[in-house]
């Protein structure tokens, strides 16, 4: 069974004192650093200071630090705080790698280069890829709970160790990984009173095993003191559970009906049952599954059924998953409520508060307990299945969604259950008769996978799922859509070229009008990528024309958007400035922002085309600022391109090479190459070309300085404003709501705000009385006004209402 401590992981109580001293305020909810970096401890730690300086000095003198112990002991809590304190050590940074939900065996190096910043390649990520980035870097790479990985992890830190000369490891596994130069570091109990001593209160208080269970009773009951009357049983109770850290944390929680008398009372009989009927394994190790067994039994019936069926899910749920996934057979959804909050009581279930609705989560022992329980009792392939079901309903209706102004919240939602998303397609993958579902949910994604800079990780789950379902109907041609749109994305033309083929002689043989229309948008991209701008307009205008007979928004702006771009490079300015109006109209009116975004590229393609420089920058940094709030990789990509050809003729040259420094690590985790897309070639050639004509040891420099940049600083970096003032949040329409407005509108604007009526607005322009009437009617519609004197209120507000 796999075992992770229970101290180690963010808990729902505050921190409490020991006996004697007033309780301070519990603490603010847990949060989490960026990915890779380390969460912030929520509750106390206790003890174990011999144990942080010697793996201090480990670190010092070995390259490669395990931390072993038996599940439970709290390895990953006293790596946590251990390192902690390094962080200054480290100039590059320490990077968490949490394994525990890491099931395939196949993604261990994509995970470890999510956690570097280097999420993605090309295909799938290689020691090579993760030794270019390390080479040079004093990084503390944490690799926690390596055990069900022991080979895998094995072999790569011993090919990262022998490259890399600045590279330190800290690991914590119950095995350890017998590589040369490891020094191992044994995690042992918590030191507990000896018997036989007397039970004076300040001599028991002493002892970290006491001083932990004292802290969480007091969280359960906060009234309780350690005196003459009750130290006695608190050292009997830390010597019976062994000083096992997490055995501790689920004693404690019984503090709140029991003495910690009665506690020891209920132990004895338990204990000696246990152990009697087991042979052979760690004591320790059958010690903390009777405790298991123990807060088992002492769960209603309810409560042990919900926490079988928890066990499904990987990472963290909410309230309303655990309701829909596990209610049924013999629970109501009001019934799973009520035992959640049974669980979350006992400490089985662990809150997180993250974003607007709390977040739930099972320490890993506790989930691999439950889902042996939930095997013993035949439930597993139902409750995964129904675990994979929500999410797949869960992804199709984000990706219905998704041009709304629900995006966000389903990006980050998404984001947040990737661990389940990785469960679900795993089940779907490896069980009989359910890869139909899992290519359905795979599909689905695609949109969020390419905001989330997941495109290889993606089309390797495709890769599996198109393998093993071979139906040759529509699941299988959206899954093929989706896999050829990444690969164009990727810059993979040939590949993506094979792709289509299949989909287009699918597709032809089924009675589909949306799926027809869907790959004309896919086929016209990939021309327009291919520089067949024409065959491209063709294309898209026949999508264009099937998708407003069904009112697609999703088919209307990603045809749109090529479409635009097409006319923009055959020289059509006029109609790609329109389609891009046209598509901002869509997305303000279903407050959307990242096809607003990608408008906005595209209208800096155009401006870029006729040598409107300044208007490029400005256009590419109201892109940039929407593509930032979501992290949109791709976009910030190609933001940060277009920016640095901007610079080039405006003769920065150190600015255009820091720019396109601070891309290699955004393009490299989504592998993508812009020297691929032959769309862009020809600026991407002239940008290089006119690099190369300057002082290279300079332009290394500068490239250098911008690759070493985090991305917040790079994009700070590209928008010429504070990086501690880039909003990493949603847009509101105030803030924004000045970027909407086309140029012309903003001259409107102005014209409305100094008293002109629409007629006075036309002679003044040189345009008609009707078009002047119909920028003042979308300048209403996207600021969300309904009259003239709003306007110039807005725009005075405003200063001048330029940038």
């Amino acid at each position: 069974m796999s075992a992770r401590g229970l101290a180690q992981a963010p808990q729902r109580r505050g921190s409490r004192p020991g006996p004697g001293i007033q309780a301070p305020p519990p603490p603010p909810p847990v949060r989490r650093a960026a990915t890779g970096g380390l969460p912030y401890e929520v509750t106390s730690f206790v003890g174990r200071g011999r144990e942080i300086t010697t793996i201090k000095r480990a670190l010092a003198n070995s390259r490669l630090v395990t931390l072993l112990g038996v599940g439970g002991v709290g390895k990953t809590r006293l790596m946590l705080h251990s390192v902690g304190a390094l962080t200054r050590t480290f100039p590059d940074g320490v990077r968490l790698v949490e394994l525990a939900h890491l099931q395939e065996p196949s993604l261990l190096e994509q995970t470890v280069a999510r956690a570097l910043g280097i999420r993605e390649t090309p295909g799938p990520v290689t020691p090579e890829d993760l030794l270019e980035h390390l080479a040079d870097k004093q990084v503390l790479l944490v690799l926690d709970n390596c055990e069900h990985l022991l080979d895998e992890c094995a072999s790569l830190v011993d090919t990262l160790l022998r490259n890399t000369p600045r590279l330190r490891v800290l690991a914590t596994s119950r095995e350890a990984l017998c590589i040369q130069g490891e020094s191992i570091v044994d995690v042992r109990p918590l030191a507990c009173p000896e018997p036989g001593e007397p039970a004076d209160p300040a001599d028991v208080a002493r002892y970290p095993a006491a001083g932990l269970l004292l802290d969480r009773v007091a969280a359960v009951r906060p009234e309780f003191t350690l005196n003459h009357g009750n130290a006695e049983a608190v050292a009997q109770l830390c010597r019976r559970l062994d000083g096992l850290p997490l055995a501790i944390e689920l004693a404690a929680v019984r503090a709140r009906t029991l003495t910690v008398q009665q506690i020891v009372d209920r132990l004895d009989d338990r204990f000696v049952l246990l152990r009697a009927g087991l042979r052979g394994g760690d004591v320790r190790q059958r010690t903390m599954e009777a405790l298991i067994d123990w807060s088992f039994e002492l769960c209603d019936a309810r409560e042990r059924t919900l926490w079988a069926r928890l066990s499904v899910f990987s990472g963290g749920f909410e309230v309303g998953d655990a309701e829909e996934v596990c209610s049924g057979d013999g629970l109501s959804r009001s019934d799973v409520t009520e035992a959640l909050f049974g669980l979350v009581g006992k400490s089985i279930v662990s809150r997180n508060a993250d974003g607007a609705e709390s977040r739930l989560y099972l320490l890993e022992t506790i989930r691999e307990y439950g889902r042996l329980r939930l095997a013993e009792r035949g439930e597993e392939l139902t409750f995964r299945r129904r675990h994979r079901d929500m999410f797949c309903g869960l992804a199709r209706q984000a990706d219905r969604e998704w041009y709304s102004r629900n995006q966000l919240s389903w990006a980050v939602r998404l984001t947040q259950d990737h661990a389940n998303i990785r469960a679900a397609l795993t089940f779907s993958y490896e069980t009989p008769g359910e890869e139909r579902a899992g290519l359905r949910l795979n599909s689905a994604l695609r949109s969020w996978s390419t905001v989330a800079g997941l495109l290889t990780e993606c089309r390797q789950w495709l890769a599996r799922g198109l393998d093993r379902y071979r139906e040759r109907d529509a699941t299988r041609a959206w899954a093929l859509l989706a896999d050829a749109g990444l690969a164009m994305y990727q810059g993979e033309a040939q590949e993506a070229e094979t792709i289509f083929a299949e989909a287009r002689e699918l597709i032809a043989g089924l009675d589909d009008a949306r799926l027809r229309a869907h790959l004309l948008t896919a086929a016209g991209q990939h021309a327009l990528y291919q520089t067949r701008p024409g065959q491209a307009i063709k294309l898209l205008r026949e999508a264009l024309t099937d998708h407003e007979s069904r009112a697609d928004s999703a088919g209307l702006i990603e045809s749109l958007l090529p479409l635009a771009l097409s006319s923009s490079v055959t020289g059509d300015s006029e109609t790609a400035v329109e389609l891009c109006e046209r598509v901002e109209q869509i997305c303000v009116d279903r407050g959307e922002y990242i096809g607003r975004s990608y408008a906005l590229w595209t209208r800096a393609m155009e401006t870029w085309r006729n040598d409107d420089f300044p208007r490029t920058k400005q256009l590419l940094q109201e892109s940039l600022r929407f593509k930032s709030r979501f992290d949109d990789c791709l976009g910030i990509a190609l933001c940060f391109e277009g920016l640095a050809w901007v610079a080039v003729v405006q003769g920065q040259v150190d600015r255009a090479a820091k720019l396109l420094g601070a891309n290699e690590p955004v393009s490299r985790q989504l592998g993508l190459s812009l020297g691929k897309c032959r769309h862009l070639m020809e600026h991407f050639d002239r940008c290089r070309r006119r690099i190369a004509e300057a002082d290279q040891t300079l332009v290394q420099a500068a490239y250098d300085e911008g690759a070493a940049m985090s991305l917040a600083n790079a994009i700070a970096y590209a928008l010429e404003s504070d990086p501690t003032r880039t909003p990493r949040t949603a847009p509101t329409d105030t803030e924004h709501d000045l970027h909407l407005l086309t140029p012309r509108e903003r001259e409107v604007a102005q014209l409305v705000t100094a008293g002109l009526t629409n007629r006075a607005i036309a002679a003044h322009l040189v345009i008609s009385r009707r078009t002047a009437e119909g920028h003042v009617e979308r300048i209403l519609a996207k600021l969300g006004f309904t009259s003239r004197a709003q306007i110039a209120s807005w725009f005075t507000s405003r200063g001048t209402g330029t940038r």
